[in-house]
């Protein structure tokens, strides 16, 4: 059989994104997508980011360990909020060509339960009239999980579009639907996806710290990865949910003492700890964010080059 090598040239600053083409299963949608990316010269390319950035990595969380597989790709995942069987057969389509992973619910009750339940990058409601999807998407912006989550709206007219926006809506859709209506709708939201969830993606480290708690003396020990919003804490003594703490420490190849207050929000039986930061001084955290997006881009382009190797073999 004929092989054919494709070499798609791609700035540098843009090439994160190509590794979103990769999401897709059967190779003529990735290449239909690409076409259509390449065609419009999107203008949002650059925020592109794929959860690759998670691929293989060890993240400790407190809820207990989750490594990922080898070579698994942690899927977006939605909540679509419809009992109109038009609007369900668009965006089940529209969003299984995406691989957003969603879960259709068709009662307001099932999507308030997943919304306080679970992590989600994006809600999907079908506006129609009532308090119950203002009451949904008021449950999701409280959230302390998905308040920040990517939040699309169908409506039928100005008055729904005005309550939704009022409501927290990100992006809004007109009905009646269509393919590609929902397709460039979703296509731009895509993009804030995952742009939020990159910005929770952590970096496993190994830092040695001394942390200091408000009122309750000094824990010795280790940072296990490092996000720009928290980290993640190991010591033989356990930390209490709620204590402040402080600390400082070096990252590597940095000669900047990076000073930290934060708050423990979550613990396991373990002795590992989640650290929200509430305060690090701007000069010093504009230093941690660029050492994390430097590495996190590093590792971005060694897993999609990988992921790319792997997919001609």
């Amino acid at each position: 059989m004929e092989q054919i090598l494709i070499l798609l040239l791609i700035p540098s600053e843009n090439w994160t994104a190509f590794h979103n083409l990769h999401l897709f299963i059967r190779p003529a949608l990735r290449i239909n997508n690409a076409m259509t990316l390449m065609y419009q010269d999107l203008p949002y390319w650059s925020a592109l980011a794929t959860d690759v950035l998670l691929h293989n990595q060890r993240a400790t969380y407190p809820e207990g360990d989750s490594p990922m597989k080898e070579n698994e790709v942690m899927r977006l995942e939605g909540v679509l909020l419809s009992h109109d069987a038009q609007v369900l057969c668009v965006m089940n389509q529209v969003l299984d060509n995406f691989e957003i992973e969603t879960e259709v619910c068709t009662e307001s009750d099932s999507a308030l339960d997943a919304v306080s339940s679970r992590k989600l990058d994006t809600l999907i409601v079908d506006w129609n009239g009532g308090d119950q999807p203002a009451e949904v998407l008021s449950a999701i912006r409280k959230s302390q999980d998905n308040a920040k989550s990517t939040v699309l709206v169908m409506v039928d007219g100005a008055p729904d579009m005005q309550a939704a926006t009022r409501a927290g809506a990100n992006f809004i859709m007109h009905k009646p639907i269509n393919f590609e209506q929902a397709t460039r709708c979703l296509r731009a939201a895509y993009g804030t996806m995952l742009q939020q969830r990159r910005r929770a993606a952590r970096y496993a480290v190994d830092v040695p710290v001394t942390v200091n708690i408000v009122g309750g003396g000094q824990v010795e020990g280790k940072i296990t990865d490092l996000s720009v919003g928290g980290l993640a804490f190991y010591s033989k003594q356990a930390l209490q949910v709620g204590q402040q703490v402080s600390f400082g420490f070096k990252l590597a190849g940095s000669s900047t003492l990076i000073h930290i207050t934060g708050k423990v929000v979550n613990t396991d039986a373990k002795n590992r700890a989640g650290i929200c930061f509430t305060f690090v001084p701007p000069s010093e955290f504009t230093v941690l964010k660029q050492w994390l997006s430097t590495r996190l881009a590093r590792l971005m382009d060694q897993q999609v080059f990988a992921d790319y190797a792997n997919r001609l073999n």
